[in-house]
């Protein structure tokens, strides 16, 4: 049974390797102009500073997998279940007080919420598979 420790560094380890593909994936998104297509006026730089936010922003949420009454789910629904905790402090904090983009980012588009939302939901099911194949690792580096 890991202890609480190993539950956290797994959980903030899972949420930042998570945010490395989702951030990638939007900024092809962003370059090739599906956002714009969508009518979200959305640029996702590709660069060091924004980057790190988003990886680091990762980790944290990444800790919420270690929550006790969440420990008995599947790992693709606790990652649905952070997915959308993570999508909610976005759209309510981050896209007005820290992005400058309104409540629930709606000046950059009308589309917004949903972008926000699928992107968090796809970083909460790569987290979750990230812990399904640490666990699938650490049985197999058990098994004699």
């Amino acid at each position: 049974m890991p202890t609480t420790q190993r539950l956290l560094i797994r959980g903030c380890v899972a949420g930042f390797l998570a945010k490395i593909p989702q951030g990638l994936v939007l900024y092809v998104c962003s370059e090739i102009g599906l956002f714009l297509a969508m009518g979200v006026a959305l640029n996702v730089p590709f660069t060091i500073l924004y980057s790190s936010k988003h990886v680091l922003l990762g980790a944290v949420f990444g800790l919420l997998f270690a929550v006790p009454v969440l420990k008995h789910w599947p790992n693709w629904l606790r990652g649905n279940l952070v997915g959308l905790a993570h999508a909610a402090v976005t759209l309510f904090f981050f896209n007005p007080f820290v992005d400058g983009v309104g409540f629930l980012g709606l000046d950059v588009g009308a589309l917004m919420p949903v972008v926000v939302i699928v992107a968090n939901l796809v970083w909460g099911m790569l987290a979750g598979a990230v812990l399904d194949l640490w666990g699938l690792w650490g049985r197999r580096a058990a098994a004699p």
